[in-house]
């Protein structure tokens, strides 16, 4: 495996890309005995740190190290139940009529919406909120904090600027109208709890 590993890596070399370690990974497959010597957890391949796994997905299948189809077949079975769910709540709620009196389906976040049921971006804000006030309660001293208190110094792109990662804590805060002294607020986490619940209520926010 060394040897051939290496080789893909000077041929991917040669040709201009670049193997990208934190993503390349490898599997032991399991013999038939049940005393199979387990892998050790990371191997060293030409100065690269290679993690072992039990299981991955490879064009869209899960293969596993003891080639176990149990968990494939649960996890399509999973899968298909929520297209299927999908498809029996556009029939229940129907289509969706335009202005010109055409009709189209509803999209998912349409029956999120009907189920009020939080979509994905109003669950990952949340997250985000959630994350900023324990950030903030950290001590001056803790790396992650350091970061957040931050001023870097240089100059800017030209164009549109990118929104920092507090800039979309402080927006989502002005659409709770809750963004001036947020950081006091952060520190009482009685009150920051407070805040969440009524972010988790709050639909604009999605």
């Amino acid at each position: 495996m060394a040897e051939t590993y290496i080789r893909l890596k000077s041929a991917a070399r040669r040709i201009g890309l670049v193997i990208n370690v934190s993503k390349t990974k490898y599997m032991m497959a399991k013999g038939s005995r049940e005393e199979s010597p387990r892998p050790p957890p990371r191997i060293h391949i030409d100065g690269d740190e290679i993690e072992a796994v039990e299981e991955f997905v490879y064009l869209g299948s899960l293969v596993t190290d003891d080639n176990d189809t149990s968990r494939e077949i649960q996890r399509r079975i999973v899968a298909g139940n929520r297209v299927f769910e999908r498809k029996v709540l556009r029939t229940i709620y129907g289509g969706v009529q335009m202005e010109d009196g055409t009709w189209r389906r509803r999209m998912n976040h349409e029956l999120h919406q009907l189920l009020r049921e939080p979509t994905i971006v109003h669950t990952a804000k949340i997250g985000r909120l959630r994350w900023a006030g324990h950030v903030i309660r950290m001590s001056d001293s803790n790396p992650t904090k350091m970061v957040l208190e931050s001023h870097p110094t240089g100059t800017r792109r030209r164009g549109a600027q990118r929104a920092r990662w507090v800039d979309q804590v402080e927006d989502d805060l002005r659409t709770l109208r809750r963004v001036r002294n947020w950081r006091q607020t952060a520190m009482d986490r009685v009150e920051w709890r407070r805040l969440l619940c009524t972010a988790e209520a709050t639909p604009a926010l999605a």
